[in-house]
C-alpha cells in the first residue's frame, strides 16, 4: 500500500488518489479501524465526487454497510441501501447488500426474496468480475444463505 499511495501522490491523477484512499479506507475498516476507517472514506469520497460521482457514492456506501453491521446497527443500513438499488440495480452487489441486511436483522422472507433473482442459473448473472459483485461473493452471498439456513442452489455459488 506504501508503494501506491507514492504512486498516486506522484502522478497527480484524482481518479487513482481516490481509488488508493478507497482502498485504504476499506482495509482499514476491515481491520477493524473504524475512526481512521470512516475519515479515509469521507476523505475519499470528497475526493471522487467531482470526478467519478457514482463511484463515490456507491464505494462510501459500501464501506458503510460492515461499519454499520460491526456496530450492531446494521438495519440503519437499510435506507442507505434502496436508494443503491434504484439508482444502480446493474451492480448486483446492491441486491446481494440488501439480501445481507434482510437476512442479519431477521428478515429471511424478505431476504430470500431479494436473493431471487440472482440464484436464477446458479448465480451466473454475478460474474466474479463485474462491478459490485466481488462484495456479493466474498463476504455478502456466504453469511446471508448461511443466516437463511436455506443454501443456494449450486453449492459453487457460495
Amino acid at each position: 500500500m506504501p508503494d501506491l499511495v507514492a504512486l498516486a501522490t506522484d502522478v497527480r491523477i484524482p481518479s487513482h488518489r481516490f481509488r488508493v484512499v478507497t482502498m485504504q479506507a476499506t482495509l482499514a475498516i476491515l481491520r477493524g479501524r473504524y475512526d481512521k476507517g470512516m475519515a479515509l472514506a469521507q476523505e475519499a469520497h470528497a475526493l471522487g465526487a467531482g470526478i467519478e460521482k457514482d463511484n463515490a457514492d456507491q464505494s462510501l456506501a459500501a464501506q458503510l454497510v460492515p461499519w454499520f453491521r460491526d456496530q450492531g446497527m446494521l438495519a440503519a443500513a437499510l435506507p442507505m441501501v434502496a436508494p443503491m438499488i434504484e439508482a444502480y440495480g446493474e451492480v448486483p452487489g446492491w441486491q446481494c447488500a440488501l439480501a445481507f441486511i434482510l437476512a442479519e436483522t431477521g428478515d429471511l422472507e424478505a431476504a430470500r426474496i431479494s436473493l431471487a433473482h440472482l440464484r436464477i442459473n446458479d448465480f451466473v448473472s454475478v460474474p466474479m468480475t463485474s462491478r459490485g459483485s466481488w462484495p456479493c461473493r466474498s463476504w455478502r452471498r456466504p453469511p446471508t444463505c448461511a443466516t437463511m439456513r436455506k443454501p443456494p442452489r449450486s453449492l459453487a455459488a457460495c
